[in-house]
């Protein structure tokens, strides 16, 4: 955040701002399986969302941390949010 921050004229991100964002409540789906299904609940239940896109590149991971992320995405979140929602 710092990175694109500086281009954007923006303070540095402090740690306080992401641990907002993490919390019940926040922006943030960072987390194991569960933490990232519940938030995502979360924010159904509080939007009323029909559609869920993630921004996943944040921070630059490698090729292959990015990868990683979108498999266990698509074959641990997507089908533990979609088993929720159907209940």
């Amino acid at each position: 955040m710092d990175r694109i921050g500086r281009s954007r004229g923006w303070p540095p991100y402090q740690r306080a701002q992401f641990d907002r964002g993490r919390a019940k409540g926040g922006h943030l789906i960072i987390g194991d399986v569960n933490e990232s299904v519940d938030k995502i609940l979360e924010l159904h239940d509080l939007f009323g969302l029909t559609r869920f896109s993630a921004h996943m590149d944040v921070g630059a991971p490698s090729h292959e941390r990015m990868m990683k992320s979108i498999e266990v995405f698509g074959n641990q979140i997507a089908p533990k949010v979609r088993e929720a929602l159907k209940r």
